[in-house]
């Protein structure tokens, strides 16, 4: 399989709870050249549970998708990584060292890692023992202070991953304060591969001056694109040093419409609709009146009139008299 290439790239990043199937579809036909799934865990997968395995669900029409896998056994996650290689519609594995979640933490996976450069190159040097495909590793910049993330990128780096991503922040951090781009900049300059920037991406953020100052690769976005998918097409926008036009009124709803019924394709109506509302109350932040819109999305069940509720609450903003 070809690899990955992540040079001018704007990837979605993996978020629990979020970045399942349709939201990476929605993020694919809104600009994003790569989409991550939210994170899944090798142990689950090697015990074959069901709930873990819906996480792996792709499209067919899905572009260069990646699976986020998190764990600390070496042989559970080459387990996993063998596992995937198996699968077409897969391009790239990931190996989530950055998690700050407390449950995640306390089983020694995730961020708990980032104080370990050895088992971070143990553990994904026997996860690239067992794929052919594109092999990164997401970190932070440390648990509590910075003073190793240099040995950090390194292990990943010599483990043979083909690319980093760097978060710029430390799991005690969780995502207060402003990214430090510095040290993402730092970390770029002492790696041969590829690395790929994360944190305070936004619509306002200057992503020609970002990408001259700091060299990264590519750019990840995260809790931005949640509610505003349409950011990806605005980076790649500002890459290129084109015009871009905000969608309309008329736009932004189609693409929660068509969120719906991908979630409900995927997943059935029961399922996907309670886990679809996080995602429209953001869609509807900032519009007039949405907060009764959104006490009235918390008590639909039905794909039918959800639909029609975002449609008439369209046509009312079309008229709305500022």
């Amino acid at each position: 399989m070809k690899k990955i290439e992540v040079k001018n790239k704007v990837i979605l990043a993996p978020m629990a709870g979020f970045t399942d199937g349709a939201f990476r579809t929605i993020a694919f036909e809104s600009g994003a050249d790569i989409a991550i799934s939210e994170m899944v865990s090798a142990k689950a997968m090697k015990y074959g549970d069901k709930k873990t395995f819906d996480l792996l669900k792709t499209y067919r029409e899905e572009k260069e998708v990646g699976i986020q896998i998190f764990g600390s056994d070496p042989e559970i996650l080459a387990f996993a990584c063998s596992y995937l290689d198996k699968d077409p519609k897969v391009n790239l594995i990931d190996l989530n060292l950055g998690c700050p979640a407390p449950k995640i933490f306390k089983n020694g996976e995730g961020s708990a890692l980032l104080d370990n450069p050895k088992k971070i190159y143990e553990l994904l040097s026997a996860m690239r023992k067992k794929t052919s495909k594109t092999l990164s590793g997401k970190i932070r910049l440390g648990i509590s202070d910075k003073n190793n993330y240099l040995d950090l990128a390194r292990a990943v780096e010599e483990a043979g991953a083909d690319f980093i991503t760097v978060h710029g922040r430390t799991r005690d951090e969780y995502y207060s304060g402003q990214a430090d781009w510095e040290a993402i900049g730092n970390i770029k300059a002492n790696l041969s591969i590829p690395v790929v920037g994360n944190g305070d991406i936004g619509f306002d953020t200057d992503i020609k001056k970002l990408l001259a100052d700091y060299k990264v690769d590519g750019l990840m976005i995260g809790r931005h694109a949640v509610g505003s998918p349409w950011i990806f097409s605005k980076v790649k926008a500002d890459l290129l040093g084109e015009e871009y036009s905000y969608p309309s009124i008329e736009e932004k709803f189609s693409i929660m419409i068509e969120h719906i019924n991908l979630a409900c394709d995927l997943k059935n109506e029961r399922v996907a609709i309670p886990e679809l509302r996080k995602h429209l109350h953001s869609y509807l932040k900032g519009f007039p009146k949405a907060a009764q819109i959104k006490n009235q999305i918390n008590s639909v069940k039905a794909k039918k009139e959800l639909i029609e509720l975002l449609t008439s609450y369209r046509d009312w903003l079309l008229t709305y008299d500022k």
